[in-house]
């Protein structure tokens, strides 16, 4: 994937995509596109391999852009919705917790 980019808040809820699951984080109010992924899996362990360290400063989420819903990446919630993290050698990892938002 390209570098990533910077969009308008009110731009992720209309953005469309062939792909099924879009990763975006914020920050100080900019919304950044980081990762595109047809599979929730891999998804979730880009997220584990390049922002678990930061959830305590930086905010991510998972779109499905079939039908947008977004999903916020928790890590003090008593939630129990969870995606799973598949490492591309060893499989299944672990999970991160999840609630759904209805707009970033």
């Amino acid at each position: 994937m390209s570098s990533p980019k910077s969009i308008e808040q009110a731009d992720v809820k209309l953005q469309a995509s062939n792909i099924r699951f879009s990763v975006f984080t914020k920050s100080k109010g900019i919304v950044t596109l980081v990762h595109e992924n047809n599979r929730l899996q891999e998804a979730g362990y880009y997220i584990y391999k390049n922002y678990a360290d930061k959830l305590e400063t930086l905010t991510v989420f998972i779109k499905r852009n079939d039908d947008n819903q977004i999903l916020k990446i928790v890590t003090k919630s008593e939630s129990e919705s969870m995606i799973g993290v598949h490492h591309p050698i060893d499989g299944h990892i672990g999970y991160l917790t999840v609630e759904e938002i209805k707009a970033i």
